[in-house]
């Protein structure tokens, strides 16, 4: 990792000689940056995963730190409040003043707003944005509205913007393109075992993704699922995360998305795909493979909302189990 200087470098050494106002100068400059840091951090693994307890001791961790600048950018893992500290001091370096903000409901959660020099102030959550700059899809909160009537204008600006720092080349290479083709083609009319395979061995949603954090990863593949197959756990897939501890007692996350289809035979109702390091996607695996994690002490269902389906699969595991016994007692 780099320490701040550095980071400051690095980006002075990308960032082209932006044409415009000086007010558009400075909002293409702050643009830069957020987008540049975006792609080096991803959001911390164990406050997303963690328990009550973890999160504030982590939060609380993140408050102490907060001025420790240096000790923020030497870590690939951030929190809204780190991350916050972070863009406020390189934007600083460049010129650019901010300032720490909370919205009334929801006092946790911290993000920069910017003041321009011409007083106008817009807020940019980079750590809310960070699954979108990973997988180049289009931004949703560098809120910069400037001359625009509407945030359909304003959108319209900030894709122009994008181009020119050279985050997209066209409008149609956001991402969020190639999830409305699959919505077009019906993925969702399609039975569940082929819906699953379609999206996930789409090689255009892992274009630029090399990267991406594994909360990331978790959060644009559920948003997909949400687009293309709505009420997606009700229509047969089902995803989670697990967690290993390896020889060092590090924590190590990985991802499963599995579609179950309770019409097949016993051997076909469920088709696994978990998340591969190092072929950067989605790959299918044996359901061999799950039932060798889960007897070898990996945990499923770290977050409340995946303890169905990870219950889900572990019974069908028990199932195939109890199948086995059953046919080699019958031997």
């Amino acid at each position: 990792m780099m320490n701040k200087n550095q980071i400051v470098e690095y980006i002075k050494d990308k960032m082209p000689n932006f044409e415009g106002t000086a007010e558009e100068k400075e909002v293409k400059t702050a643009l830069f940056i957020y987008v540049e840091l975006g792609k080096i951090k991803s959001f911390n693994t164990q406050y997303y995963f963690g328990n009550t307890e973890t999160k504030r001791k982590i939060y609380q961790l993140a408050r102490l730190e907060r001025t420790d600048v240096d000790k923020i950018a030497n870590k690939r893992k951030i929190t809204c409040v780190t991350m916050t500290s972070l863009y406020i001091s390189i934007l600083r370096d460049f010129g650019i003043y901010a300032y720490p903000s909370r919205m009334d409901d929801d006092p946790v959660h911290e993000f920069p707003v910017v003041t321009l020099k011409s007083g106008e102030e817009f807020e940019a959550d980079l750590q809310a944005d960070l699954t979108n700059i990973q997988t180049k899809s289009r931004l949703e909160y560098f809120n910069y509205l400037g001359k625009s009537d509407n945030m359909r204008d304003a959108q319209n600006a900030l894709t122009q913007r994008l181009i020119e720092i050279g985050y997209i080349n066209k409008e149609s290479d956001y991402k969020n393109d190639e999830i409305e083709r699959l919505q077009d083609i019906g993925v969702s009319k399609m039975p569940v075992h082929k819906a699953l395979q379609t999206i996930l061995e789409d090689e255009k949603l892992y274009e630029g993704n090399e990267n991406m954090g594994i909360v990331e990863l978790n959060l644009f593949f559920k948003s997909i699922l949400i687009d293309v197959v709505p009420n997606f756990y009700n229509n047969g897939i089902y995803c989670f995360n697990c967690e290993r501890d390896n020889s060092r007692g590090e924590h190590t996350y990985g991802t499963c998305i599995y579609s179950k289809d309770d019409r097949a035979d016993a051997n076909d109702k469920v088709k696994t795909y978990m998340y591969s390091q190092k072929n950067k996607k989605f790959v299918h695996v044996p359901i061999k493979l799950i039932q060798y994690l889960k007897n070898t002490g990996t945990k499923f269902g770290l977050r409340r909302r995946e303890k169905a389906a990870s219950k889900t699969i572990i019974k069908y595991l028990e199932s195939l189990d109890k199948q086995k016994s059953k046919e080699g007692n019958e031997k």
